[in-house]
């Protein structure tokens, strides 16, 4: 903990509705402190000012004190970790917006994947400001609820979206959580997302026929099947498949620069091998 830093549990000067006062946690750094609550209040004859706890005389006194302690420990082990703990109204649409600019251009599929996961967070939140202190265990199963009835199945033939599409939606948001936390950012126990968020299935691998490949490499965009982004799909697929099986991540990566005379040069990113690939004329179509 950086030593300009204070975190004390204090019984809140001002009133609330019901008369009482409310219990919250003070981090103090470098002069300026934050109060967050603890979601209860008591009378100030139950707050024992020696100790920092509920007193004994206050019949919830032991969950309150439970909870006091479980929450400094929180704050603690965060401070600790990275030398500071960043409360107060943080927008996460804000930050989420920062996270996907910065990716624009260098990672396609990770920062497609981001905008889509904001726009579904809007979706479910509104336009109204998200702090990270409201992302909780309840907010975690209603955002999954949320997905497994809005996100529009790809299969025609269920009426369900992907398991799969719904973990890769929630493990994305707690990879970017887990970003915030490491700079600081007091976010929530995120131990809870693992009763929270399901497994993933693993997915049916059949090896293509001859004829299927041959079907997929002469079918023509005005089939009732195609949307855009399937019609791109496949033709990415295609080229892959033409270019001696080709990684998608490596594909997406590759610029007019990789292309030098009659070959493909690039190094793979999973493996940093260098690769050289054959133009034809398949996958110069």
């Amino acid at each position: 903990m950086s030593k300009n830093t204070t975190i004390t549990p204090v019984l809140y000067p001002r009133k609330d509705k019901d008369n009482l006062y409310p219990v919250k946690i003070r981090i103090t750094e470098n002069r300026k402190s934050q109060f967050i609550s603890l979601g209860f209040s008591i009378s100030k004859s139950h707050w024992l000012k020696s100790t920092r706890k509920v007193s004994t005389s206050n019949p919830n006194h032991q969950e309150y004190n439970y909870t006091i302690e479980k929450k400094l420990k929180e704050y603690e082990n965060v401070s600790k970790k990275y030398g500071v703990v960043k409360v107060g109204k943080l927008n996460v649409f804000e930050d989420l917006d920062k996270r996907i600019k910065s990716m624009i251009g260098i990672q396609y599929y990770t920062s497609k994947r981001y905008r889509t996961l904001y726009l579904h967070l809007e979706g479910f939140w509104g336009k109204q400001e998200l702090n990270y202190q409201e992302i909780d265990k309840d907010f975690f199963r209603d955002f999954r609820n949320y997905l497994q009835v809005k996100i529009v199945p790809r299969d025609d033939l269920s009426n369900t979206p992907s398991n799969n599409t719904i973990v890769n939606y929630l493990n994305t948001l707690k990879t970017f959580l887990l970003e915030k936390q490491r700079e600081g950012i007091y976010i929530s126990d995120l131990h809870f997302t693992k009763g929270i968020i399901p497994s993933k299935k693993p997915t049916p691998k059949r090896t293509l026929e001859i004829e299927e490949i041959w079907k997929l490499d002469n079918i023509l965009p005005s089939h009732p099947k195609f949307r855009p982004l399937l019609w791109n799909s496949l033709n990415t697929f295609m080229f892959n498949f033409w270019s001696q099986g080709l990684r998608i991540g490596d594909c997406l990566r590759l610029k007019w620069g990789n292309i030098q005379d009659d070959v493909i040069v690039l190094k793979m990113e999973k493996t940093e091998r260098d690769l050289i690939i054959p133009l034809n004329d398949s996958n110069i179509h």
